[in-house]
């Protein structure tokens, strides 16, 4: 279907035209008398005005203005038509002959080729010869988009959003859940022994969402070892029976996952009436029978330790756990360090976990000798080198056990670290 015609006729800017104007204006000045002195004015101003028109257009609109009124004006002056005075031909043949111009100009543009951005057939090239666009394999600037997850469509291509949880995620695993006025998914993202964790609206897969475990659910009081009471109403499992925070999982305040989500549970930046908008779960390992025997892992609340530590040194040991899970999971992704699908053979923040041990049990844990020096003055440090170095291999031996490791040489360097920072501390803390 040939196109329709605009209403308003566009004005030609083609040299054409501008030739046609010409020769019209050195007509009327050849005449030299009075009464083309208006007629000529006229047609001067009509040139310098498409003087004008012609500096604004562009190259391409120039081409397609030249094309649609190509057979309206002709460069030759014996195709101008004279004026009034002059002219020979009858108004129903200039009808005619206008109609005829029109037909020609609108079949020329229904025959043009026009480039096509349909697909092509399975016999035809892509690309053409030259090929007018570039598949995204062939450009070599064209960074394809790693997520996976993205919805796609045959029709409009891949999805401008898409709601987190709705499609597959390499690497990520809903491991519990929570209920009540915010139902959140705590995902794990990355292997177990490296893994960092947050609370987030959508499970993976989006399944879980369907059935959520009764086990899982970590707002379930009974699920959480934390809450449980003996029978005179004291907590049954206090901080002695804590041997090591696992993880720890909360709810980012900002968009997606990052590291700058560390900030969200930053006690120096958090303000003591906006903890409430962080949900917090930290994983704590229990001594149920207090031998070492037998450590079951559960979910607990901020609360949970807060109550048992204290609110300054809980919020703490929170956050340097997540920032040393957050370093381990960029590690593994770096490849720096291993990642298995076990549970980290040595939790987080485990000095903080042994001051706390050591203050509901007493200095014995990690140096049973030190009780027969009780009755020396606590000012005169041991100087005895014997005597030290049977200390720090008791303490060694304590540390080693607590940790669940056999020899030092086991030890992570950050590992390491910690070990020779708390000896330093338990050394100056020694009376004699």
């Amino acid at each position: 279907m040939a196109p329709t015609a605009p209403k308003t006729k566009p004005v030609p800017s083609g040299e054409k035209r501008r030739q046609a104007l010409r020769n019209r204006l050195l007509q009327e000045e050849q005449k030299q008398n009075a009464n083309n002195q208006q007629e000529i004015a006229r047609l001067q101003e009509a040139l310098q005005k498409k003087d004008e028109e012609l500096a604004l257009l562009t190259t391409q609109e120039m081409i397609d203005l030249d094309v649609e009124m190509q057979d309206d004006f002709s460069t030759n002056p014996d195709d101008v038509e004279p004026d009034d005075e002059n002219n020979q031909k009858s108004k129903s043949q200039k009808k005619k002959e206008r109609k005829k111009r029109s037909k020609d100009a609108e079949k020329l543009q229904k025959d043009a080729p026009v480039a096509s951005i349909e697909e092509p057939g399975p016999d035809e090239n892509a690309q053409g010869e030259e090929g007018l666009f570039k598949s995204d394999s062939e450009d070599g600037n064209f960074d394809p988009d790693s997520d996976a997850g993205a919805f796609s469509d045959e029709d409009y291509g891949k999805a401008l959003y898409t709601f987190p949880g709705t499609q597959p995620v390499k690497g990520v695993k809903t491991v519990g859940w929570s209920g009540g006025r915010f139902t959140g998914y705590i995902n794990m993202y990355g292997k177990k022994n490296v893994a960092r964790y947050r609370v987030q609206r959508s499970s993976f897969p989006a399944q879980y969402e369907d059935e959520p475990p009764k086990e899982e659910k970590v707002s379930n009081p009974a699920n959480r070892h934390g809450d449980e009471l003996k029978a005179n109403g004291k907590f049954k499992y206090t901080k002695r029976h804590i041997r090591g925070i696992m993880a720890v999982a909360w709810k980012p305040l900002g968009l997606g996952v990052s590291r700058n989500d560390l900030d969200d549970i930053d006690p120096d930046l958090v303000e003591k009436a906006k903890w409430g908008r962080v949900p917090t779960y930290v994983l704590i390992a229990w001594d149920i029978d207090g031998d070492g025997r037998n450590i079951k892992k559960t979910w607990e609340t901020r609360a949970c330790l807060r109550t048992r530590w204290g609110k300054k040194d809980a919020d703490i040991a929170i956050y340097e756990a997540a920032v040393e899970a957050e370093n381990r999971y960029e590690e593994a992704m770096a490849g720096k360090r291993p990642a298995r699908s076990k549970s980290p053979s040595v939790g987080l923040a485990q000095k903080h976990v042994i001051q706390q041990r050591e203050k509901s049990l007493g200095v014995n844990l990690s140096s049973p000798s030190i009780s027969t020096h009780a009755g020396r003055s606590p000012k005169s440090p041991p100087t005895d080198i014997k005597n030290i170095q049977e200390l720090r291999a008791e303490f060694t031996s304590d540390y080693l056990e607590l940790l669940g490791y056999k020899s030092i040489k086991d030890l992570s360097p950050s590992e390491r670290a910690d070990f020779v920072a708390a000896w330093g501390e338990r050394k100056s803390a020694l009376s004699v």
